[in-house]
C-alpha cells in the first residue's frame, strides 16, 4: 500500500499507511525511502519481493517473470492473487484521493511537503 501510495503521492494513503507499516515493523528507512521515490535497502527479504512486485506493476504495468515465479514461490497463487488485488483497489483510492485532493487530517504530517504531489 506504501509503494502504491507513494507512487501516485497520495498524501492521505502513504501518511495513514505509513503510520501503520512502521507499526507492524517495517522500518522506517524502507518507508522514507518510497516517500523520496529512492529503491529501498530491505532488511527483510519478503518485503523487497513485495516492493519489487508492486513497484514494476506499476511502473512496468507487467510482474517480470523471474520475480512472480518468486512470489509463487513465497505465497502461493493465491497470495500473488491477493497482492495484485490490493495493489489495483489502492490504485483506485489513491487517484480518488488526488482527484478529489483529500486533505490530511488534522495531527497528520504531510509526506509530500516540497509541492511535488499531483
Amino acid at each position: 500500500i506504501c509503494v502504491t501510495g507513494a507512487h501516485f503521492r497520495a498524501k492521505f494513503e502513504f501518511a495513514v499507511h505509513r503510520e501503520l507499516a512502521t507499526r507492524e515493523g517495517v522500518p522506517e528507512h524502507v518507508t522514507e525511502a518510497l516517500r523520496d521515490g529512492r529503491v529501498p535497502d530491505f532488511d527483510d527479504g519478503e518485503q523487497e519481493l513485495c516492493y519489487r512486485l508492486a513497484a514494476g506493476l506499476l511502473t512496468k504495468h507487467r510482474i517480470d517473470g523471474h520475480i512472480y515465479r518468486a512470489a509463487i514461490d513465497a505465497w502461493g497463487e493465491t497470495g500473488v492473487i491477493e497482492l495484485v488485488n490490493i495493489i489495483g483497489y489502492y490504485t483506485v483510492v489513491a487517484l480518488t484521493l488526488n482527484a478529489f485532493e483529500i486533505p490530511l487530517g488534522a495531527g497528520m504530517q504531510d509526506p509530500f511537503p516540497d509541492g511535488s504531489d499531483v
